[in-house]
């Protein structure tokens, strides 16, 4: 598999398993975001508006415009 092949590189260059490699994924989709993030960032109008643990932010967003996306207020 690919990890196994980045995990070699890393390996023979000394750096074992000291990076945390993280993917980021842009997506309009709730649904997606619900089942593969860990952590989402709400950007409205170029602006970050709330950030943090992706449970937090579905299950309890803070800000008025990220609780208005999640109900389908706006897309």
């Amino acid at each position: 598999q690919a990890e196994d092949g980045i995990r070699d590189v890393e390996r023979s260059r000394g750096l074992g398993d000291v990076y945390k490699r993280q993917v980021i994924i842009v997506t309009h989709n709730v649904h997606q975001a619900l089942r593969i993030a860990e952590y989402v960032i709400f950007l409205y109008m170029g602006s970050v508006i709330e950030s943090g643990p992706a449970k937090e932010i579905f299950q309890k967003p803070k800000h008025p415009e990220t609780q208005a996306y999640l109900k389908g207020e706006f897309s």
